[in-house]
């Protein structure tokens, strides 16, 4: 397994917050040491501790927000970053609710899973799941499904045909489909560009 250097740094701020607070827990157990050394002990552990924290804040907050986040660079170009997992996810809106997507440009069709189409307002009890499609995990069951507005990226689609599962996908997929509507769609490093006209 190949290890970069964003990820031995994320390791060793890992380890600073452990050392931290198991070198606090060891120096306040010890009854014998003098006050002035234990006490300049804590504060060097809470420093290790709070520069361990740094490290790590981004992907902390990234993780929180990364079904949000993207940076509106002009009015028709967007940029999504990758999240600390190494995916890119978006948010968009199906009816006015919104929905996370990790995007999938392996993906020919926009995919929700059960529970997403249900938060959407679809009656999933009127779908019909009579389409196979090939997954990781073998042969599943969609139905397809006309989505009235799509709203991704401030931009508004109409009529989004989507395909939803049966309940073996636990993340909806944004498709090439919807990407593909973007004008130009571009991948660099850690970096998601997309334009539109």
């Amino acid at each position: 397994m190949d290890i970069n250097s964003d990820e031995i740094a994320r390791l060793v701020y890992l380890l600073l917050i452990l050392l931290s607070i198991s070198g606090w827990f060891l120096v306040s157990l010890k009854q014998n040491l003098g006050k002035t050394v234990q006490m300049a002990l804590i504060w060097g552990l809470i420093f290790l501790g709070f520069f361990g924290v740094y490290g790590v804040w981004e992907d902390i907050s990234n993780g929180f927000k990364k079904d949000e986040q993207y940076d509106k660079i002009t009015e028709n170009i967007f940029q999504i970053r990758k999240s600390s997992d190494g995916h890119f996810y978006t948010s968009a809106r199906i009816n006015d609710n919104p929905i996370k997507f990790l995007i999938d440009t392996g993906a020919t069709k926009t995919i929700l899973s059960l529970t997403d189409a249900s938060a959407a307002g679809i009656n999933i009890s009127k779908l019909v799941f009579d389409r196979p499609m090939r997954t990781a995990n073998g042969i599943a069951y969609s139905a397809r499904y006309q989505v009235e507005n799509f709203n991704w990226l401030e931009k508004d689609f109409d009529q989004v045909s989507v395909q939803i599962t049966d309940g073996e996908l636990f993340r909806s997929l944004l498709g090439m489909d919807i990407i593909e509507k973007s004008e130009t769609f571009l991948i660099s490093g850690n970096l998601l560009q997309l334009s539109f006209k």
